[in-house]
């Protein structure tokens, strides 16, 4: 599993990556790995290669350090909570 992880240090060069406070995101990925982000996916396109590309919608205004982008292969669960 890959996940995002940005050292303060290093915050404001990878900022200029994503929109100021609304980010959003393309990622690509093998088809068989699941891509999550702090939105739904907007789309899921498979393309060349075996790979799919997964888009995500701007998130609400937030710091740039709360973006969460995780790709691996996965196995959910479900649990019930009173």
């Amino acid at each position: 599993m890959k996940n995002s992880s940005i050292h303060c240090a290093y915050l404001k060069h990878a900022s200029t990556i994503f929109n100021a406070l609304h980010h959003s995101c393309d990622v690509q990925a093998p088809e068989d790995v699941l891509v999550l982000s702090n939105m739904p996916a907007a789309y899921s396109l498979n393309i060349d290669n075996g790979l799919r590309r997964t888009g995500f919608p701007p998130t609400p205004a937030m710091s740039t350090y709360l973006l969460a982008i995780a790709a691996g292969r996965m196995v959910g669960t479900s649990t019930q909570v009173w």
